[in-house]
């Protein structure tokens, strides 16, 4: 099996602030790159256990980078599809 995510993280900030629906903007203040390699192999029969291989590994961020525009951070409204929920309802299955 191959898997590799790749993503940023973002450290926002937000205000309680309701007027003009400001409290539902999450203002980027820094942010790092990640990335997830999941690869390896995974057993045939119940409970299909996970063997990471040589490359399996977090690799983190050397440093945050600070953001200093005012932007806001993606994923926070509109139309694409956040990370956690993309996964909530996938299935696995087996693929020989």
């Amino acid at each position: 099996m191959a898997l590799l995510w790749e993503f940023d993280l973002y450290v926002t900030a937000r205000t309680k602030d309701t007027r003009n629906n400001a409290h539902q903007v999450f203002t980027a203040r820094a942010l790092a790159h990640w990335s997830f390699n999941g690869s390896g192999t995974v057993g045939q029969t119940d409970p299909y256990d996970w063997t990471g291989g040589q490359e399996a590994k977090v690799t983190e961020p050397t440093a945050w980078n600070p953001v200093r525009d005012g932007s806001e951070a993606p994923l926070t409204r509109g139309t694409q599809t956040l990370f956690t929920h993309a996964i909530r309802n996938d299935y696995w299955s087996v693929v020989e």
